[in-house]
C-alpha cells in the first residue's frame, strides 16, 4: 500500500481550517478510506501543537487527537538528527520530515512548502491539490 506523508503544514490546514483546508482533509480522508496509509512524523505533531499553544488545552488536545486517529505517526530517531544537521539543506525541520518518511518508506510528502525538499530528488513532493490530481489518474 502506498505511504503519504504529510508535513506539518498540511497537518495545520486541517486543525487551523487554514487557505488548504479542503484539500488537505480529502488527502488525509483518502487515508482512513483505504485508499492509501497517511503518515505524519511526531515532530510534526509537537509543531502543530506548539502553533496551537494559545488554544485551550482541551481543545488542541481533543483536535490533534482526532487527526492522530486516522495517522501513523512516525518516530524522529537520534540518526536522522545527526544526518539532518550534517546535510547542508535550506530547512533543517524540512530535512528531518524527509528523512523520517524516507526511513519509513514513504512514496509521497505533501506539502505547501516544496522549495525546502527539492534537493530530495528520490521521493515525490506534491502540493495536496498535486497528490489528489495523481490519484484521480490512476
Amino acid at each position: 500500500m502506498m505511504k503519504v506523508f504529510l508535513d506539518t503544514n498540511i497537518l495545520l490546514d486541517i486543525t487551523l481550517r487554514r487557505q488548504h483546508f479542503a484539500e488537505a482533509v480529502e488527502v488525509w480522508q483518502g487515508g482512513f478510506e483505504g485508499n492509501y496509509e497517511v503518515c505524519a512524523s511526531a515532530l510534526s505533531f509537537a509543531n502543530a501543537a506548539y502553533i496551537m499553544r494559545k488554544w485551550p488545552q482541551f481543545a488542541r488536545n481533543e483536535v490533534l487527537l482526532h487527526l492522530a486517529d486516522n495517522i501513523t505517526i512516525l518516530p524522529l530517531e537520534d540518526g536522522q538528527i545527526k544526518e539532518g544537521l550534517a546535510r547542508p539543506a535550506p530547512d533543517f525541520e524540512d530535512t528531518l520530515q524527509y528523512l523520517v518518511a524516507k526511513a519509513y518508506g514513504c512514496d509521497t510528502i505533501v506539502t505547501y512548502n516544496k522549495r525546502d525538499f527539492l534537493g530530495f530528488g528520490d521521493m515525490q513532493i506534491l502540493t495536496s491539490e498535486e497528490f489528489l490530481l495523481s490519484q484521480k489518474r490512476q
